[in-house]
């Protein structure tokens, strides 16, 4: 069964303002009655009360949370090896604060940037597999796991080399069900093999809009802006369908990633309400679907 919950970045331009906070954010969770809500570690840590405080509030609503950590790629540490796994290690430690289950985290770098300078794939894919695997004994320890997300970097097959073939490595795939289009990768093969590997993940919509030349004639191109999951074009009924065919007999938690949000701009409710719907719509015929076979 995939559950639906919602990913605090919908609010990021707002909490970054000070105008909201994970406490505001988990009052206005329970009023769209979702089960969890994905928070980063970043919005638990000015929080007065720290974890404890946050704990409570979510415990007050009946909502479960999941965290994020931050990016683990080279130049956020300098390449410095030891000092990118003591980072996740501290962040696993207040994952387990939280009463997640899991702690994601994604490299930081995207795939036009690795496409500049190829020989780059290779040092970032290596340095991303050993900041994993040398977090994996913490993360053993505290029973949790830790998941690297396909974030606009990397292609499924690269994802995949970071985690390895050892299962019994408490690794695994945070899976954006929507972000394999960024990387020109289908979205149904990538879910198809990501999802195995996979417990929670994040669905997202997009527009594309032209940029035009000065006299309206040509198109530029295309700048693709971020939307909420029923505001744009993907399909989003095709992708949820593929991972409720691929999860329907274990829990899986997806969480709405709106990142189209300004500070002083208080459109995350109003906009969450109709893309709750379709997301929980979308997952509602695919269950038909599946059941129907």
């Amino acid at each position: 069964m995939v559950n639906l919950g919602i990913d605090a970045f919908c609010w990021h331009a707002r909490v970054a303002a000070k105008e909201v906070d994970i406490l505001d954010i988990l009052d206005v969770a329970a009023e769209l009655e979702v089960p969890f809500v994905q928070t980063t570690l970043d919005y638990v840590r000015p929080i007065p009360g720290g974890a404890d405080a946050v704990v409570a509030r979510a415990e007050q609503h009946g909502i479960k949370l999941q965290a994020h950590g931050a990016p683990i790629g080279r130049r956020y540490f300098d390449g410095d090896l030891d000092k990118a796994i003591a980072a996740v290690s501290e962040w696993l430690r207040e994952t387990k604060q939280l009463g997640s289950p899991n702690l994601d985290v994604h490299s930081g770098v995207y795939r036009p940037e690795l496409t500049a300078d190829p020989n780059s794939y290779g040092d970032e894919l290596d340095f991303l597999r050993r900041v994993l695997h040398g977090a994996a004994d913490i993360a053993g320890e505290l029973e949790l796991e830790l998941l690297i997300e396909n974030a606009s970097d990397f292609k499924s097959d690269e994802l995949l080399s970071l985690v390895g073939e050892d299962r019994s490595l408490p690794l695994g795939i945070f899976l954006d069900v929507t972000n394999s289009l960024n990387v020109w990768e289908d979205p149904l093969v990538a879910i198809e093999r990501l999802a195995p590997l996979s417990v929670t993940g994040h669905v997202k919509d997009f527009a594309l809009s032209s940029n035009w030349t000065s006299d309206h004639y040509h198109r530029r191109g295309y700048t693709v802006e971020f939307l909420y999951p029923g505001e744009g074009i993907t399909d989003v009924a095709a992708h949820v369908g593929k991972l409720v065919e691929l999860k329907s007999g274990s829990d899986y938690n997806l969480s709405i990633e709106g990142l189209d949000s300004r500070s002083g701009i208080d459109d995350q409710l109003v906009r969450l309400r109709p893309s709750v719907a379709r997301v929980r719509e979308c997952l509602r015929a695919a269950e038909t679907t599946l059941s129907a076979q």
